[in-house]
């Protein structure tokens, strides 16, 4: 072993100093940045120091063996060096931990791919020794995949470099200063080697290894100086001063370690006063928050000096031990408040509406009463000797009373469809039958206005079904005594189609088809209201109270079916719902 010169000396003092400057930033400030930048000099020392023994070392066989070993951290060194920029900068949030492995992963199979290469030659060919200077070192011709390799491991420099410009640019004050000597850090080396690679500076003296050592005394000085390592911090304290919320940080012994503005503002305390004391103490009234309950994540309200507020809290663990517990703390006074009023508000018209619904139901029963008995001397009187002036005024009274007593019926159902009080009562039934005695219902009414009236059925399975036969009657009784009363030539079509079974439960669609007056977009938008018809004069042309299609559509929905319309003006209306039935 011989050492040629005063500049191999520089090789080995180099990698000392540069061992020294990864021991000293393993203690320093945030672990997240510490960790990679003593990684990165960790390399830049056993790069050096590689290159100072293949110098100095006479045998080939040594020569290459520390040839070969400078690839390691010299492939690994632009991965950590990467980390180290990209935990200090934080320009790209997306890298995670995952992906360093990966990248460190891939430089260590580059470096087995050199280690080997005296096997394949798939890197380097024609390997053997040059003497320039009074200096031996191993030379080889790279190979197209060492370019590849060169320019991956070359790249995360390059994209280090970008990073700290933007950073420069975008930040003010003392983060400029940081960001300015991050960058310088990182030019020395990646500026001189450049100029190395493209032969404007020519050195037969690899001194890359010593310029990663300035980076590094500059990386030291940020480091004392300017508490690089606590750029983190200083962000998380900027963050924390100016929340919206009151953040109350609180150590595994109950003593208070942070306590942000915002806090002070709810608490009316001033930081000073908190900091260093027992929550419990500060807090005395709601000490039982900070104690057991902060022992796990949870959230609670409380009142406080006449305002509300929400509290969450989240144990910080670390080894599996809880070393801290963090409280946020929100003003929700003005929420909690306007929720009370909704809620007196909902309470106090659910109360109107069931007072309304009981006295509805109270008096539609006594007014139904007092129709039967109507109904009752109405026929009475008929048996008995009339004129006819006098028959025409009894059944005038008794077609007004049975519209009146339809009315009474109709503004029942709507009082419990208001109070959400629709109950069905299923029973068997055969839908052939049920639509037969329908139509039986209104066949003299369609035939005294000389219409058309036809039911169709579709897809129909012979057997009964289950459900409440009295709303299904009802809905279509309803609907289709609107489309005779708006029609006056034509007829009226009704087709029943049997869909798909769900489980137990059969889709049955009606599709009610008229030749009437028909509607505009503007009519069919109110349709369903109630007390609403498509045209004020309509009531006084064609009667009726305008609750009918309510009814229809609520019973609908309460069958977990739907119901929709289609109609132009003179071209008739067609009503389409379906109900989802028990097929028994």
């Amino acid at each position: 072993m011989s050492i040629v010169g005063p500049r191999v000396w520089i090789l080995l003092v180099s990698s000392l100093l540069m061992f020294l400057l990864n021991i000293f930033s393993l203690g320093k400030g945030e672990r997240s940045i510490a960790h990679p930048f003593s990684a990165s000099m960790a390399c830049a020392s056993l790069w050096s120091l590689g290159f100072f023994f293949e110098i100095v070392c006479i045998s080939f066989t040594d020569k290459v063996f520390w040839y070969n070993l400078q690839y390691l951290p010299m492939f690994l060194l632009p991965v950590f060096w990467f980390w180290t920029t990209l935990k200090i900068t934080g320009v790209f949030p997306f890298f995670k931990r995952k992906h360093l492995i990966i990248f460190a992963g891939l430089s260590i199979i580059f470096f087995v791919l050199v280690a080997t290469n005296s096997f394949h030659g798939m890197l380097l060919t024609n390997l053997g020794t040059i003497t320039e200077d009074g200096y031996t070192f191993i030379l080889g011709t790279p190979t197209p995949l060492f370019y590849w390799i060169s320019i991956y491991e070359y790249s995360f420099l390059v994209i280090s470099f970008f990073m700290v410009v933007i950073k420069v640019f975008s930040s003010k004050g003392m983060y400029v200063v940081i960001y300015l000597l991050l960058l310088s850090a990182l030019l020395f080396p990646l500026v001189f080697n450049t100029l190395h690679l493209l032969q404007v500076i020519k050195y037969s003296f690899n001194y890359t290894p010593f310029f990663f050592l300035i980076s590094g005394v500059i990386m030291a000085y940020s480091i004392v100086k300017l508490k690089i390592y606590n750029i983190v911090p200083i962000a998380k304290d900027l963050l924390v001063s100016n929340m919206a919320d009151g953040l109350i940080v609180i150590d595994k012994a109950g003593y208070i370690i942070e306590f942000n503005n915002r806090a002070c503002e709810i608490f009316s305390m001033h930081t000073n006063d908190v900091l260093g004391k027992s929550a419990e103490k500060v807090f005395p009234s709601i000490k039982e928050y900070f104690n057991s309950r902060g022992e796990l994540d949870d959230e609670w309200n409380f009142f406080w000096k006449n305002r509300y507020y929400n509290a969450s809290t989240r144990k910080v663990s670390r080894n599996g031990k809880v070393i801290s517990k963090i409280f946020v703390v929100k003003d929700i006074d003005e929420n909690i408040r306007y929720e009370k009023q909704i809620l007196e508000s909902r309470e106090r018209a659910e109360r109107i509406n069931y007072e309304k619904g009981v006295f509805l139901q109270a008096m539609s029963e006594r007014i139904r009463d007092n129709i039967d008995d109507i109904f009752a001397y109405l026929d009475q009187i008929i048996d008995t000797p009339l004129s006819e002036t006098q028959i025409d005024y009894i059944s005038k009274s008794r077609t007004s009373s049975e519209f009146l007593y339809e009315i009474i019926n109709s503004l029942t159902d709507v009082s419990k469809i208001e109070s959400g009080s629709i109950e069905l009562n299923n029973q068997n039934f055969n839908p052939v039958k049920m639509l037969g005695d329908i139509k039986d219902l209104f066949m003299p009414i369609v035939r005294g206005k000389n219409l058309e009236l036809k039911i169709q059925f579709f897809n129909h399975e012979q057997g009964s079904y289950s459900g409440d036969v009295v709303k299904i009657k009802q809905i279509l009784v309803n609907l289709l005594n609107n489309s005779i009363k708006f029609t006056t030539e034509g007829g009226v079509y009704l087709n029943v189609i049997h869909g798909r079974l769900y489980g137990n439960m059969r889709k049955v669609v009606f599709v009610i088809k008229d030749t009437g007056i028909g509607m505009s977009s503007e009519q069919m938008e109110r349709l369903f209201s109630p007390f609403s018809q498509a045209d004020s004069s309509i009531s006084r042309k064609y009667g009726g109270s305008g609750l009918g299609l309510t009814i229809a559509k609520a019973f609908i929905e309460r069958m977990s079916g739907h119901i929709y319309v289609r109609s132009k003006i003179d071209a008739g209306s067609t009503f389409i719902f379906y109900l989802m039935v028990n097929a028994a």
